[in-house]
């Protein structure tokens, strides 16, 4: 049974490429989050002011790494999706490429230049290329789930989840915009009312398509545990990383979790979730519902990072990325992870792909 190229993982040293930026982005993303929009605003009323500034340089200085891991991730998957042996449709690439024309030079033009000449309409315009070539990109990886069929119906449903919230997020941005110059304050409410159900996508998507994917592993692995002829250093290293993994979920779940109720001490709930993730916690809500699954979504990610298959490291760096970037992003730093994690997620698809094909049995094989 032979199986279309796709044009995200034909070259090796383009998918190491993208696999090493991806994790490289998506590591110092999360590190940046964690320095300027958890650390420093919920413990600053205890830290001197020389030690918050120097926490300061060091998210600013994660953020830069995490950027430049971003652009090298999207430059990387946008070429091998342009280029002339994808396929690709050419009108799909004609808008790949009219978008990333006018969202890679301006994002990089924002974080490079001072923030006196960063001009509102050169952002806004950079913003909006930026959900639109995300969605355009989900959207273009859906319909390939689409017509691949079978058991890609699973990952095809569970992953619709991250573009229905961009495109939210986008419309509720638009909107909150355009009401503001209008003074309409029904507008404001319809605006609020889509981005409350965004987030609410923003904080399954990654639990649904992680949950999705150890699936996969799993009846991977005991489908083909006999007959391998790796050697035992190998194995050796698959069961460490398999062991690891469950360890290492339930440690940053645990840690987020505590650590996140814990500055609440100092600083309000939604403020710090605010911050972190754009999330608006509703009045009297408990800030567990969404602590815990977003804290679980980081160690699911950081879990299928360890894989062993570059399957889980792909995704498990897209997801990172994806929960870095938080809900609704607009700095600039937080579109281009937005922008990677679209592009790990559409790199990994493939070689899911060929994972599902061969966890298939025999005769399902031999029938298709």
């Amino acid at each position: 049974m032979s199986q279309a190229t796709d044009p995200t993982v034909s070259k090796p040293l383009s998918r190491s490429a993208i696999l090493l930026l991806g994790m490289f982005a998506a590591v110092f993303a999360t590190l940046e989050m964690l320095v300027h929009r958890g650390l420093v605003p919920a413990s600053y009323p205890a830290l001197e002011h020389d030690t918050a500034l120097t926490m300061v340089r060091f998210g600013d200085f994660f953020r830069n790494l995490g950027a430049v891991g971003a652009v090298g991730t999207s430059c990387f998957t946008l070429h091998a999706l342009l280029r002339s042996g994808s396929n690709v449709p050419l009108s799909q690439r004609t808008g790949i490429a009219l978008l990333s024309l006018l969202f890679l030079p301006s994002a990089v033009g924002a974080l490079l230049m001072p923030a006196d000449y960063s001009r509102v309409h050169l952002l806004r315009m950079a913003t909006s290329a930026a959900y639109v070539l995300a969605t355009h990109l989900s959207l273009q990886a859906m319909r390939e789930l689409r017509a691949k069929g079978g058991a890609w119906n699973k990952v095809r449903l569970m992953s619709s989840a991250i573009p229905l919230s961009i495109v939210l997020s986008f419309t509720a941005f638009a909107t909150t915009v355009v009401s503001a110059r209008l003074g309409s304050h029904r507008g404001v409410m319809v605006a609020q009312m889509l981005r409350a159900i965004g987030q609410t996508l923003y904080v399954i998507a990654p639990l649904a398509i992680a949950g999705v994917i150890y699936r996969v592993q799993w009846k991977h692995l005991h489908l083909r545990s006999a007959g391998t002829t790796k050697p035992e250093s190998t194995y050796f290293l698959d069961r460490l990383r398999r062991h690891l993994q469950p360890f290492v979920i339930l440690l940053v779940s645990a840690v987020g979790t505590g650590t996140s109720l814990l500055f609440t001490k100092q600083i309000r709930h939604a403020d710090l979730l605010y911050g972190m993730f754009k999330l608006e916690l509703p009045t009297g809500g408990n800030p567990a519902l969404l602590c815990a699954p977003i804290s679980l979504s980081i160690g699911l990610s950081i879990g299928l990072m360890l894989g062993t298959k570059a399957t889980s490291r792909l995704a498990g760096a897209g997801l990172l990325a994806y929960v870095a970037a938080g809900s609704s992003p607009t700095r600039m730093a937080d579109l281009l992870s937005l922008i990677a994690a679209v592009c790990l997620l559409r790199s990994a698809l493939p070689l899911t792909n060929a994972e599902l094909s061969s966890s298939k049995p025999p005769e399902a094989m031999q029938s298709s």
